[in-house]
Parts: C-alpha cells; structure tokens; sequence
C-alpha cells in the first residue's frame, strides 16, 4: 500500500472549513438582521395604523351623539362622554410615542390630532345642541362636513409611507415632491 503525505491536504482543507465557517456565520447574522428589521417595520406599521384608527374613532364620535337615545339623556351623555375620554386618552398616548418613532411622523401626526379635534370637537359640540335622532330615516346625517380632516390624514399616511419605505426618506420626500409638481403642472 502506497505511503500518503496528508499534512499537505491538511492547509487547504482547513482553510476551506474556516471560510464554509465564516460564510455560514455571515448568513446566519443577515438573517437575523432582516428578520429584526422586519419585525421592527410590521410593529412601527401595526403601531401607526392604531394610531391613525384612534383619530379616525374621534371622527366619528359627531355621529354618535346625533345617534344618541334622547329617552336616556343623562345615560347617555355619561356613556358618550367616557367613551370619548378613552379615545382621547388613546390620541395622547400615541401622540407621545410618534415622536420615539420618528420625529417627522410624530410632526405629522400631532397635526391629525390637532386638526381632529378641532375640526370634529366643534362638530360634536353642535350635535350635543341637536336633538337626537328618532326615525330610521334620520339615520343617514347630512350637513357633517370633516373633509377638512382629509389633507392632514393624507400627510400623515405620506410620512408613515416614508417612513416605512425601503428606500430612504429623503429620497422618497422628493419623488413625491416631483410627482406632486409635475401632477400640478
């Protein structure tokens, strides 16, 4: 049986096994960079969009209490009133987080409150002066004007878009930006 030199196999051999090592190690951190990222991204989206749904609760609280029952007025105010109060309470706290998330989609977002409130709050101020509906037919409210709300929400979900975008934020601003110019022109 021939005599074999295996110490100079041994080099390349362990070489190999160190660079297979290293490039598994590689993957495996890729790995677990996208899978967090991605985690990261679903939670921030699952976040803005409860936020933006707590805006959209405030909204319509105008109907609400045009749809109150008048027999139980006291009751009902009560019920309303706390209820409000939840929704409120709700704004504030992701109005306070926004910002641990980005600084611009908290920016954009306080202003969807602002706008909420005022626009819906002396909405909901005058259907506490109106008398509550009584018929089936009443149930369809005309005269409720919140497009004002419209741009706002438009440029909050912009931000959040950005924001979770692949791409970076400067970038995808100024692509809206152009579209927008060119949408105008």
């Amino acid at each position: 049986m021939p005599n074999f030199d295996l110490s100079a196999l041994a080099a390349p051999v362990v070489a190999a096994a160190i660079v297979a090592g290293v490039i598994s190690m590689a993957g495996i951190l890729i790995n677990i960079l996208v899978s967090g990222h991605r985690e990261q991204r679903n939670r921030r989206r699952e976040t803005y969009a409860k936020a933006f749904a707590v805006c959209v609760s405030y909204r319509e609280f105008v109907f609400v209490v045009r749809r109150r029952n008048g027999k139980k007025p006291e009751a009902e105010r009560a019920r309303i009133s706390a209820e409000m109060k939840k929704v409120q309470e709700e704004m504030a706290y992701f109005d306070a987080w926004m910002d641990t998330e980005s600084p611009y989609v908290g920016g954009r977002y306080r202003k969807l409150v602002a706008a909420t409130r005022d626009i819906s709050g002396s909405l909901v101020g005058d259907a506490w002066k109106t008398p509550p509906i009584t018929t089936d037919g009443e149930m369809k409210i005309k005269g409720i004007d919140l497009s004002g709300i419209s741009q706002f929400e438009r440029r909050y979900l912009d931000a959040v878009r950005d924001h979770l975008s692949l791409w970076p934020t400067w970038l995808t601003r100024s692509l809206r930006a152009v579209r927008l110019r060119d949408w105008h022109d």
